[in-house]
C-alpha cells in the first residue's frame, strides 16, 4: 500500500496494519518497508469513525529496504467498536493517514471470586479490570427491591457488602 497525500507520496510503504482483542486491550500492529525521511506515526483512536483522537506517538525507525514492525497496546479500550489510524509523518512535516481499522470490543466489567453469606450478610469478592460503579440489589422472590448498595470498584481485587440484617430467613434473589 502506498500512502500519498494529494500528489505528493510520503516515502513510506505501510504494509499492514491490523487490532485485535487481547484479554481487556487491544493490540494494534502495523509493518512498513520503505521509511525514507520518515518522522513518526501518530496512533488515533475513535469511538464513532469519524472523530479521531491521538493516543499516542511512535518514533519511525527508519530502516530504508528492511521490514520494520510497530505494535501499540490501547489499554483502556472502549466499549464497543473501537476505530483506529495512524497518521504517517514525515521530516518536512507533510502527512497521510491509513485506512481504518476496527474492533468491537466487549469486556465483562468485573467477574465474582467468589461470595461468602455469614453473620447477616453476604460479602462479594469481585475481581475487576479496570475502576468501574457495580449496583448491588437483593430482591424477595415477590421481585421486591429489599437492599440496594452501589459500590465503586477499583482495578483488582475488590470486596463488597449487603446486609442480610432484619430480614426473615428465606430465598432472595441478589442482582449485580
Amino acid at each position: 500500500l502506498q500512502i500519498g497525500v494529494n500528489a505528493d507520496a510520503l516515502a513510506l510503504e505501510l504494509l499492514d496494519f491490523v487490532a485485535e482483542t487481547k484479554q481487556a486491550e487491544i493490540a494494534l500492529q502495523w509493518t512498513t518497508l520503505e521509511e525514507e525521511n520518515h518522522a513518526h506515526f501518530v496512533v488515533e483512536k475513535s469511538v464513532d469513525g469519524y472523530s479521531f483522537a491521538a493516543l499516542t506517538t511512535v518514533a519511525a525507525q527508519a530502516k530504508n529496504g528492511a521490514r520494520t514492525h510497530y505494535d501499540y497496546v490501547d489499554v483502556k479500550p472502549s466499549s464497543g467498536t473501537n476505530y483506529y489510524r495512524l497518521r504517517l509523518v514525515d521530516q518536512a512535516g507533510r502527512l497521510a493517514y491509513s485506512p481504518v481499522v476496527s474492533v468491537d470490543f466487549r469486556l465483562q466489567d468485573w467477574m465474582v471470586e467468589r461470595w461468602i453469606a455469614q453473620n447477616g450478610e453476604i460479602q462479594i469478592q469481585i475481581n475487576s479490570p479496570r475502576a468501574t460503579p457495580l449496583q448491588i440489589e437483593l430482591f424477595n422472590l415477590r421481585g421486591q427491591r429489599l437492599r440496594y448498595v452501589s459500590e465503586w470498584l477499583q482495578l483488582g481485587a475488590n470486596s463488597a457488602k449487603i446486609s442480610l440484617r432484619d430480614l426473615p430467613r428465606a430465598a432472595y434473589i441478589l442482582r449485580l
